[in-house]
């Protein structure tokens, strides 16, 4: 089964379209973490992610002090956001694809050797 890691763009557009269902009927192992989950602020996107994370479908990896410190370094060097970073890194951890939508995020990851994908 291929893992992957969603970023916040990702899951608001799957959201968004309605067609997280979809995704999941997809059996994909996808997971991202508790960082990107807070980019997701709109109620009604935040109703459509949330149903997925208690379904167990979408997998919530918790930051914790030492998962930040070396965030803060991966986001220092290469212009992202931590949320953004914190996806990065959980991918490479997992030997995952990243989906996501921004460029930067892209170029960091693909900098690391981590496959990377958009929505399409």
């Amino acid at each position: 089964m291929r893992i992957t890691v969603k970023d916040a763009s990702i899951l608001i557009d799957l959201a968004e379209g309605d067609l997280l269902g979809l995704w999941f009927q997809l059996k994909v192992d996808t997971h991202t973490t508790d960082l990107v989950l807070r980019e997701v602020k709109q109620e009604t996107q935040w109703a459509r992610v949330s149903a997925f994370v208690d379904a167990g479908l979408l997998q919530s990896h918790t930051s914790d002090a030492a998962s930040i410190l070396g965030m803060a370094t991966f986001t220092e060097s290469n212009g992202i956001s931590l949320p953004d970073a914190s996806g990065v890194l959980l991918a490479r951890e997992l030997e995952a694809v990243l989906l996501t939508g921004d460029r930067r995020m892209r170029l960091s990851a693909e900098a690391v050797e981590i496959e990377t994908h958009g929505l399409l």
